[in-house]
């Protein structure tokens, strides 16, 4: 069986931490290795479905343990992010439970610090994607198209630029992104565009 973040929470043990919400039944918790064994043992005593995911993962990412990390943090980040932009009110960030939290809000050295410490509520970010929308996610491994297939809408158009895990050739795998996007009807202008990605990061646009 599955169960909702409510009652996973109740079956944590001391050091063991919600992380992110993929869907109302879909949660990854992180914590200590010896937290995690028993909090494995809680879910096979109330044959609750799970899958360990720590060959995969392994960081503290979106635990409170990074706050202690925080004032070194960001003076590193500060020193990269020298000019935060804002983001306009059509942003939508996973980071907080009202995912309109951060519209028009910079996207700084503090809003990145406040992602690595706390959890990701991606569910609720989901809500505000149209029910007929093209979506992209542009990663190296396409981890999320699985998720954002089960939790969109059976209307919305779900593309990934990459997805390393499957694909044998990744030239492939984009050149068949790309004519899929283009027979979803979408004719895009990626010229000029600005992208959240350090100044040095090389640009995919070139290629179309």
């Amino acid at each position: 069986q599955r169960c909702k973040q409510e009652e996973a929470d109740k079956l944590c043990p001391p050091g063991m931490e919600f992380t992110i919400r993929w869907s109302q039944e879909l949660l990854i918790y992180k914590g200590s290795a010896s937290a995690m064994i028993l909090f494995i043992e809680k879910l096979d005593e109330q044959s609750i479905k799970y899958k360990d995911l720590s060959e995969m993962f392994g960081d503290p990412f979106h635990l409170p343990c990074m706050k202690a990390m925080g004032p070194n943090l960001l003076q590193k980040a500060n020193a990269l992010i020298t000019n935060p932009t804002s983001r306009s009110s059509k942003w939508i960030s996973t980071c907080y439970a009202d995912p309109m939290t951060a519209a028009n809000k910079p996207v700084s050295a503090e809003y990145f610090l406040y992602n690595m410490c706390n959890p990701i509520y991606f569910m609720e970010a989901m809500e505000f994607i149209p029910h007929d929308a093209t979506v992209i996610e542009i990663a190296p491994n396409g981890f999320l198209l699985s998720v954002l297939k089960k939790g969109l809408p059976v209307e919305c158009c779900v593309l990934a630029v990459e997805d390393s895990r499957f694909s044998p050739n990744n030239l492939d795998f984009f050149l068949e992104f790309t004519s899929r996007y283009f027979n979803n009807t979408v004719n895009p202008s990626l010229h000029n565009r600005p992208y959240l990605a350090p100044n040095n990061q090389p640009n995919f646009n070139i290629f179309f």
